[in-house]
């Protein structure tokens, strides 16, 4: 007789949350459910730590509009698009600095789900 492992809404198969039970045959299915739940939970931190930086960068973007630009060093839009550019990477590299711990707060609440 198979064994059958329940599978509650918390847990995640084939990117699909289900409330079912499903028979597991053998220990590769078993192996692979945790290791589809692993690969789930490490997307989660990367799109968590997306999130936090996707923050930042508004954050950065209202800092940046407060701040006056004159004529004589303004360099037009190359300028704009540099500067851009650099402000995306700065909100990446303070997300992945587990500094501002919006991340771990996103990550944290989601993985009940998982």
């Amino acid at each position: 007789m198979p064994t059958v492992l329940p599978i509650g809404i918390n847990n995640l198969i084939n990117g699909k949350l289900s409330d079912k039970t499903i028979p597991s045959n053998d220990f590769a299915t078993v192996l692979e459910n945790a290791q589809d739940k692993e690969k789930a939970k490490a997307r989660l931190k990367e799109v968590s730590y997306e999130v936090e930086a996707l923050f930042i960068n508004q954050l950065l973007k209202e800092m940046r509009a407060s701040v006056h630009k004159g004529t004589l060093f303004h360099g037009g839009s190359a300028e704009n698009i540099f500067e851009d550019m650099l402000f995306d990477e700065y909100a990446k590299l303070m997300a992945k600095s587990d500094q501002f711990g919006l991340s771990h707060q996103i990550y944290n609440q989601l993985s009940e789900y998982m």
